[in-house]
């Protein structure tokens, strides 16, 4: 209980710390379910598109444990190969692993609703002349529209009741063993939290996901800082400077992460030291920011 708390702690901290890594991660995450099912096409081309899914699935909840190990061809031979001897045992184990990933698609979608439909009331109240720190408070709510990114992403990577529940599956039906899951336990340092990616080799698609991350935050500081700055009293004010250097430092703990990796990590070893670093730091960071957020939703204006 103690542990499951603490992981939750420091995945929140590293949310509001380094919104754009976690954005990042969560894309990544699922970009390798894509890679997975095309990689899966030349290790077998007789598989249809049914088999292809479902062999994907149990690849996809292999990664949680071993990392980058199933976007490769190995591992994937290795399942194939189980496929072929025993395709029913396959096929319900990965049944049972697509029902269990608990998604929460419902409460997400009414999560959203809730948040854009605040947000116009609170933009429809803008016009029966409101006091001047009630339109600083949108902006402060803008700020953090990046969330709306997060949240989906996360909704749409899921995740599993418990940190056994993939294993127990596999066990179920004979292919933990096989797929070298037997001694294996889930580490958050080694794939088990989907918001912080163990694995930074940078291509092509990472690198357009960073840049996609990094203008979604962009995009909600920009609204925040124009919202701020056209508000009386306008021009460059106390606030602009606030969400300017929440903005600055989302950058640069972006890059601290990364260069921390880089100094720390060496052939997939000191992983953890690198993960517990980074987890103390940003719930220190995230959660100070998080305080200033309200003590600045609780500010009045001087003036009307």
């Amino acid at each position: 209980m103690l542990q499951n708390i603490l992981h939750f702690l420091a995945v929140t901290g590293h949310l509001f710390a380094d919104p754009i890594d976690t954005i990042w991660s969560l894309g990544c995450k699922l970009q390798v379910r894509r890679i997975i099912y095309w990689r899966l096409g030349s290790v077998n081309p007789g598989l249809n598109q049914k088999e292809r899914r479902e062999l994907t699935t149990i690849l996809f909840t292999l990664h949680d444990y071993l990392d980058t190990q199933p976007t490769g061809d190995r591992t994937a031979r290795v399942l194939v190969e189980a496929w072929i001897h025993n395709p029913e045992a396959v096929g319900k184990a990965a049944k049972r692993l697509n029902d269990m990933r608990v998604k929460n698609t419902r409460r997400v979608v009414v999560a959203i609703i809730v948040y854009i439909a605040t947000v116009f009331t609170a933009w429809h109240r803008t016009k029966d002349n409101p006091p001047l720190y009630y339109l600083h408070r949108i902006a402060l709510r803008e700020l953090y529209y990046w969330l709306l990114s997060a949240i989906v992403l996360s909704c749409v990577v899921g995740g599993f009741p418990t940190d056994q529940t993939a294993k127990w599956v596999l066990e179920d039906h004979h292919l933990a063993y096989i797929l070298g899951l037997r001694h294996q336990e889930l580490k958050p340092w080694e794939g088990g939290t989907y918001s912080c990616a163990v694995d930074r080799t940078m291509d092509a698609r990472k690198a357009w996901l960073l840049l996609q991350a990094f203008m979604a935050v962009t995009f909600s500081w920009a609204s925040a800082f124009a919202m701020s700055w056209i508000s009386p009293t306008p021009g460059l004010e106390c606030r602009n400077i606030l969400q300017l250097c929440y903005w600055m430092i989302w950058t640069l703990n972006c890059g601290i992460n990364w260069a921390l990796h880089c100094a720390v990590v060496s052939k997939n070893t000191r992983l953890k030291l690198w993960w517990q670093l980074v987890m103390v730091k940003d719930f220190l960071i995230g959660m100070t920011m998080v305080l200033v957020l309200f003590a600045a939703f609780k500010g009045k204006s001087i003036g009307k």
